[in-house]
């Protein structure tokens, strides 16, 4: 049933496109321009489904990618392990070192903001090629229709389109969410790198310690968001209520909770300073 073989292959594409939707937006947002941002996605997801229809329309019989070429201590090594060695080894390199890099950089001129748009542009379609290539020969196993898979393959384009956008804006107004982004990416490319030595790691280890780290990293920015809004009695108020054992968030909540009982909080805490008189 075609139905039931295009549902499938959808849903293959979204769940192992995760990856190329971070990979996408992280390298978008290097532009500086949001115009370029737009068009490096819209021209980098279009070329990325052309790449996929050749790939698919019979390309990969073609290029022979699971017919190994040469053994390295009983190992096995073909065309399709050799560009997941290298795009694993990419992956891990950019993550690190995007990681590492210093935050404080000066904004490119238009002449390296031209060249940066298509060395961002020519990574998103070596990459989406590369992180799509199980998922292409999944589909390929599935079914020998190429209508079929290239519907599957445009729904889940147009999705990653409509995703980044959101994930772009999500990254811009809270930045620190790019961290737990880039280290998802690094573990990809770890698995990459495994699986060219035949040792796979379950995508779904991956995706819960993902999902650990975005949900700590959502954490820290919504308790910032709670100090961030506290009053100006806040000092007095976590000096004082942590002699009780509450914490600052706490001494947020109760500042901001009325002006009257700040001033409370204020009053107690200055009387608390003060030395109590010893009548005779």
């Amino acid at each position: 049933m075609w139905s039931t073989t295009f549902l499938a292959l959808v849903s293959i594409e979204l769940l192992l496109g995760v990856d190329n939707l971070i990979f996408l937006t992280t390298e978008a947002n290097k532009l500086p321009d949001p115009k370029q941002q737009f068009w490096v996605r819209v021209i980098g997801l279009l070329l990325a489904m052309v790449a996929r229809a050749v790939f698919l329309s019979g390309l990969l019989d073609f290029l022979q990618i699971t017919t190994p070429l040469f053994f390295i201590a009983a190992t096995a090594f073909c065309v399709h392990t050799l560009l997941l060695l290298a795009g694993g080894v990419f992956l891990v390199i950019k993550s690190v070192s995007e990681l590492l890099e210093d935050s404080n950089e000066v904004s490119p001129d238009s002449a390296v903001s031209s060249n940066l748009f298509f060395t961002v542009l020519l990574r998103i379609v070596i990459m989406d090629i590369i992180l799509s290539l199980d998922s292409m020969i999944t589909a390929v196993g599935l079914t020998s229709q190429l209508p079929i898979m290239m519907t599957a393959i445009a729904v889940s384009i147009i999705f990653m389109f409509f995703a980044s956008a959101q994930l772009s804006r999500f990254i811009e107004k809270y930045p620190t969410i790019k961290r737990p982004a880039l280290i998802f990416l690094g573990l990809v490319g770890c698995s990459l790198c495994l699986n060219a030595f035949n040792i796979f790691i379950p995508v779904s280890f991956l995706y819960v310690i993902s999902a650990t780290l975005f949900c700590y990293e959502i954490h820290n920015i919504n308790r910032q968001a709670i100090l961030s809004t506290a009053s100006p009695h806040d000092s007095n108020l976590r000096n004082l209520l942590s002699r009780f054992g509450l914490t600052s968030t706490s001494s947020a909540v109760v500042a901001n909770h009325s002006p009257q009982s700040a001033e409370s909080f204020d009053a107690i805490s200055n009387s608390s300073h003060q030395p109590s008189e010893l009548k005779p």
